[in-house]
């Protein structure tokens, strides 16, 4: 190569390796940043679980559970390790309820359509909401079993709520009410319902968990809870056994009595599923006789457990019962 060309070339390979240069700093400058952002939230629980918080105050439940999951897995002997572990107990009571009372409500809309195809359309909505509330069911049976350890333990906690409950009721409730006329609702719409279904089963849930085992009291302090952009409270261990019990419960009638399979349009019974959701809801009523206030000789809430109990083991006989028939039959 001529000593001309090489001289034409040397500014641009100077400039090359200025660019490259360049590159280099600004990955290096990335990768410390990124590192000490990782060692950050590897040293410091607290910032997972304000994902996880923030997540649940924009009723984003999903990612809320996804944070908890990283404050569990990576910080397992930490107090917001234990605030995780309820917080997930929390979010699939929440959705256990909400698919449950949404299944029925599109189920009382199928009665009610008058024209096939509406008919039609709200069976789809009932089934997909069934599906959800059972495969939430199988997710609560195992958050509930995890809660079990800290049961009783003191726990302080604080929740915000990003959203006006009052807008959510407003923008949900023409599509509601059409639901409850036997009208299917469009798919926007139904997401709407749900949202708004999510922020009362939310009130309600938290108004358990954080007070009393009286679904009576309860619903009372869930509409005051609409109302309220903070709520906080020391975990009330008797009303959030209580109320994983209940929907426990109401999962484990659904798999016993059987519900439609999305995928494969056929009813399905499993009777495994109902027994496991029975058997810890049975904990669940357990605790609740256990923990509830032992100074009185009347106690409401020890009252309606031992009743829980005795339904549950009519349950699990039936279940037992059925079991034998097939064994039988084989």
């Amino acid at each position: 190569m001529s000593k001309w060309i090489v001289k034409t070339l040397e500014p641009f390979r100077s400039l090359r390796f200025l660019t490259g240069l360049v590159i280099v700093s600004v990955f290096l400058i990335s990768f410390s940043l990124n590192s000490l952002q990782g060692a950050e939230k590897k040293e410091n629980p607290g910032v997972p679980y304000q994902s996880a918080i923030d997540r649940f105050a924009d009723l984003d439940l999903d990612r809320a559970y996804e944070w908890a999951n990283i404050v569990i897995r990576d910080f397992p002997e930490s107090e917001e390790a234990e605030k995780a572990i309820l917080l997930k107990a929390m979010i699939s009571t929440i959705k256990v309820q909400t698919f449950d009372i949404l299944s029925k409500k599109c189920g009382e809309a199928m009665q009610k359509a008058v024209i096939y195809k509406d008919k039609k359309k709200n069976r789809k909505l009932y089934v997909e909401a069934t599906q959800r509330a059972v495969e939430g069911g199988e997710v609560l049976v195992e958050d509930a079993k995890a809660l079990f350890e800290y049961a009783g333990r003191p726990m302080a906690v604080e929740f915000k709520k990003n959203y006006d409950s009052s807008v959510l009721f407003i923008e949900a409730y023409l599509p509601y009410k059409m639901l409850e006329n036997g009208y299917p609702p469009a798919r926007k719409e139904m997401e709407t319902i749900e949202r708004h279904q999510s922020d009362m089963s939310y009130c309600f849930v938290l108004s358990c968990f954080l007070h009393s085992s009286s679904p009576e009291r309860d619903e009372q302090i869930a509409k005051s809870f609409e109302k309220k952009q903070i709520i906080k409270g020391n975990v009330n261990w008797a009303g959030c056994m209580a109320a994983m019990g209940d929907w426990l419960i109401h999962y484990a009638a659904i798999c016993k009595v059987g519900w439609i399979h999305p995928a494969l349009n056929t009813k399905i019974k499993d009777f495994e599923k109902a027994k496991a959701g029975y058997e810890t809801a049975r904990r669940c009523f357990e605790n609740v006789i256990k923990l509830s206030s032992k100074g009185r000789s009347h106690n409401e809430g020890r009252v309606r457990a031992r009743a829980r109990i005795k339904e549950i083991d009519k349950a699990l006989s039936e279940i037992n019962k059925a079991g034998e028939k097939r064994k039988k039959k084989r």
